[in-house]
This record gives structure tokens, C-alpha cells and sequence, in this order.
């Protein structure tokens, strides 16, 4: 028997198989016909809780799964089970990640991995070529607003909604790098919290 919590992250496979994130053990596999429940953690972990407890999951167009944790992404292939880490170095790189905790990611149909960290903003990269850009929270209107980002979707073909704890929703237009903001103010026609 399994005995962890499910963090609420998941990606099917098919109709009878998913994997699913943990809040301490990793992500597990089931399937359904059989009943079989298989669990995976990273065998190289520097700390098992952070390591461990699976914030978002999104599959890439290889067939990875890209996993957020406290502690960075782990790339996990399904086919060989093999995790790989990609962590927020000591001293920070511009084409590293920004911030350790991941709270959400989304796969783009133009082979992007949009990144929503707690308190670094947006990361990206484009897996045809290695390297992270980033979106950093500013001040300025026209940039993003809040640090930390709860989730990441696809609104449109060039336009991403971004929600965050501390700022509302925003839309991002990937083309033009603009950025719409939705916050709560005072009128009764504002979202009801900037806790999104």
C-alpha cells in the first residue's frame, strides 16, 4: 500500500495509467487495470523533503515529465526512469534558474517550458536550445506584477495567464512580451482577491 498525500499533480498517460506528485515521496505510478502502484524519487536527492514533494507536473513533446519541487525541476523519462536535476546555482547564472521553489510549469506548442516560481518570476526555455530566460516581477505597469506565481496556462497561441499570490491575474502576450493586468481594487467588477 502507498502512503503518501497527492500533491494535485498529474499527468495521464492513457485511460487506464497516471502518474501523480507527492507531498514526500516523489511521484507514483498507477495503473488502474492492474491495480500496480509503482513509486519513483530521485536517487541523488540533497534534501528528501524539498526533493520530494511534487508542486506541478507537465509532460514535454519527448514524453518527459518536468517536475517543480522546493528544490528546482527534476526531468523525469517515463521510458528509462531516470530523473535528471536542474537546481538554483550558489551563485546565480543568467541562464540558470532563479529560484529553487517551482510552483508551476506549462508546455507551449512552440516546444517552451514556461516556469512559474515563488519568488522569482517567470523562467523559460525553449528545448531546442539549452538555457533559462526569465520575466522578472517589477515595479514598472507594464512588466509582471507579484513574485510569487501559482499557475500558468495557455489562454491563446501567443497568450498566457499567470496567476499569482500576491498580484492577481495577469496575461502575458508571448509575442509581443505585453503584459494585462487584473487585480482586486474597489469596484464590484474586480477579481475578488489578488491571492490567485
Amino acid at each position: 500500500a502507498f502512503s503518501s498525500a497527492f500533491s494535485g499533480a498529474l499527468i495521464a498517460v492513457n485511460n487506464h495509467e497516471f502518474y501523480a506528485g507527492t507531498l514526500s515521496k516523489g511521484i507514483v505510478h498507477v495503473n488502474l487495470t492492474t491495480g500496480a502502484i509503482k513509486n519513483y524519487t530521485p536517487d541523488n536527492m540533497n534534501n528528501p523533503f524539498e526533493d520530494n514533494y511534487i508542486r506541478a507536473m507537465e509532460a514535454d513533446a519527448k514524453g518527459n515529465f518536468w517536475l517543480g519541487t522546493e528544490n528546482g525541476i527534476y526531468i523525469f523519462n517515463p521510458q528509462t526512469k531516470q530523473f535528471t536535476n536542474y537546481i538554483q546555482p550558489i551563485y546565480e547564472r543568467p541562464t540558470e534558474l532563479n529560484d529553487k521553489s517551482v510552483y508551476s510549469l506549462f508546455f507551449s506548442r512552440d516546444d517552451i517550458m514556461w516556469v512559474g516560481t515563488y519568488f522569482g518570476g517567470v523562467n523559460f526555455t525553449n528545448l531546442k536550445y539549452p538555457g533559462f530566460k526569465k520575466i522578472l516581477p517589477s515595479e514598472n505597469s507594464t512588466g509582471l506584477k507579484g513574485k510569487a506565481l501559482s499557475q500558468i496556462t495557455g489562454l491563446s497561441a501567443n497568450e498566457l495567464l499567470i496567476a499569482t499570490e500576491d498580484a492577481g491575474l495577469a496575461v502575458y502576450n508571448t509575442n509581443s512580451g505585453a503584459f494585462k493586468h487584473f487585480m482586486h481594487t474597489n469596484s464590484a467588477h474586480s477579481i475578488s482577491s489578488n491571492n490567485v
